[in-house]
């Protein structure tokens, strides 16, 4: 069956190859014998997207959608892999050893900005060694309970955790993420003392949340939504600046807390050195997906939001997530 395609407000009239063709002649005049030609011809072969996190995280599944979509759009197959590990950074430095031809994309999370933060040892810079092609959600986080944990409101945990010194743990997809983050200065708003417990990928700390393992839980509301309403977990809260549409009745830490906002994301990447032209043609693709109302409307029930954006302005966000995370580093939140 064909699928329409909504028309992208990134996106020309003119075709691929028009397109490529025309770009390719002065931006890459100058570039490697091959290059010009394998820019013209793109995509002649199956794409690989390699996602940071692990089988069935909002990252892996949003990834999957997409991939399913730019199979149809492209006329080649786009497979996804999981690489997860590290808080993103061996799907990262995976990415990093291919070609930067555009046959292989990173599609990872807002650790890709944090983690240099967590583990200043690794092995590649996220602004130099990656080309930005777009972002694709923004995350919303939980403070997730266990119906076993007596309290209903984020006043009640507050007094729970003053009253239970260093009784409370928290868990998380893993170390410099959005949702440690997110603990860690939780933590120091309400002047309460709680473990960290990170986990590899937000799909365990949840399991692990709703079979009471742990008692709180930072997590994506993608994670935890199919189990809101069967009462395996509570919502308290989130920690993004204003409420969600689809839950008006959870209210959000910045209600207690004025100015406290702190939300996850997800984009794709290609390695440095990828042709511009490939760069701006899969941006122009994925953002048309993106905006697909079928498209829309999956990524918002499961409890993301649809945020696609120009290649530059996935850059300017990686760099004011890194002085943004610099700065709370300084003021002495703890990411270890």
């Amino acid at each position: 069956m064909k699928v329409e395609v909504q028309q992208s407000k990134f996106s020309s009239a003119i075709s691929r190859r028009d397109f490529i063709t025309g770009v390719a002649g002065g931006a890459l005049a100058a570039a490697l014998p091959g290059t010009v030609a394998a820019a013209a011809n793109y995509p002649s072969k199956p794409i690989k997207i390699v996602v940071a996190w692990p089988p069935g995280s909002a990252t892996d599944l949003s990834a999957r959608m997409i991939a399913d979509h730019l199979t149809k759009r492209l006329g080649t197959s786009v497979i996804v892999e999981n690489r997860s590990g590290a808080s993103g950074i061996v799907g990262s430095e995976n990415v990093l050893q291919s070609r930067p031809d555009g046959y292989t994309l990173l599609f990872t999370t807002s650790n890709h900005a944090s983690n240099k933060l967590v583990f200043p040892q690794m092995s590649f810079d996220p602004r130099v060694d990656f080309e930005p092609v777009s972002r694709i959600y923004r995350g919303i986080i939980t403070i997730a309970v266990h119906p076993s944990l007596p309290v209903n409101n984020l006043q009640e945990l507050i007094d729970y955790g003053k009253k239970n010194s260093k009784a409370l743990s928290y868990g998380t997809p893993g170390l410099g993420t959005p949702h440690h983050l997110a603990g860690e200065l939780f933590s120091q708003a309400a002047g309460i003392e709680m473990a960290h417990i990170p986990y590899r990928g937000g799909g365990p700390s949840v399991v692990d949340l709703i079979g009471g393992q742990i008692p709180l839980a930072f997590a994506s509301l993608a994670a935890v939504f199919p189990n809101i309403q069967q009462g395996q977990v509570r919502v308290l809260a989130l920690t993004r600046g204003d409420r969600y549409s689809e839950l008006p009745d959870v209210p959000t830490v910045s209600e207690m807390f004025p100015g406290f906002d702190v939300s996850g994301w997800a984009a794709t990447f290609a390695p440095k050195g990828t042709p511009r032209p490939i760069v701006s043609y899969l941006n122009r693709e994925i953002v048309a997906v993106l905006e697909l109302p079928e498209m829309q409307k999956a990524l918002r029930s499961g409890g993301v939001v649809p945020w696609p954006s120009t290649p530059e302005e996935l850059d300017g966000l990686v760099k004011a997530d890194i002085d943004k995370w610099t700065k709370v580093v300084a003021s002495g939140v703890r990411l270890r």
